[in-house]
């Protein structure tokens, strides 16, 4: 019995080694995945500082994108006042160009007005060349006449002749 016995503690020692050899080599496997952990969770952290950097530039950009804002926002303020500005200048205007338009209304009649004045004053016109047309022709007709009469030294020359002759007629007369 020793002998059976001393085979089953050498069997049972083999299969002990044998569980200690797969429990070495599952071991070993876990010191390689630990290992692996210890990288991933290197990295991890390696990335969780990469995270906390971004995150801090985050919010360094977030607070630049705050005054950002704050300066947008005076800026839409100061558009604000502007747009009220130039609202107030276009109703001044419109009152102006209302302004303008009565005037405008007001120039035509005036244009009206002064057409038909200029239109009768032209048929004055007219009327005035026409009558001067013919005064003119009756005053070239006169003085051809004129022309065709006898001056004051014609007169005196046919009364100097007409005495002369009124003389001779008498010395004749007294002769004969």
């Amino acid at each position: 019995m020793s002998e059976k016995l001393l085979h089953q503690i050498i069997n049972t020692l083999k299969d002990v080694q044998g569980d200690i050899s797969e429990m070495k080599g599952e071991i070993s496997e876990m010191k390689t995945d630990i290992s692996g952990l210890k990288s991933e969770v290197s990295s991890i952290k390696g990335e969780m500082s990469d995270m906390k950097n971004d995150i801090s530039s985050l919010k360094e950009s977030q607070a630049l994108m705050k005054d950002d804002i704050s300066s947008l926002k005076e800026s839409q303020a100061l558009m604000k006042d502007d747009i009220s500005s130039l609202k107030e200048s276009q109703a001044l205007m419109k009152d102006d160009i209302s302004s303008l338009k009565e005037s405008q209304s007001l120039m035509n009649e005036d244009i009206s007005t002064l057409k038909e004045t200029t239109a009768r004053m032209e048929k004055k016109l007219d009327a005035t060349n026409e009558q001067t047309g013919k005064l003119t022709e009756q005053n070239h007709t006169i003085v051809a006449r004129l022309d065709n009469l006898a001056t004051k030294e014609d007169l005196e020359f046919f009364d100097m002749k007409i005495g002369k002759h009124e003389r001779d007629i008498y010395d004749l007369k007294k002769q004969a």
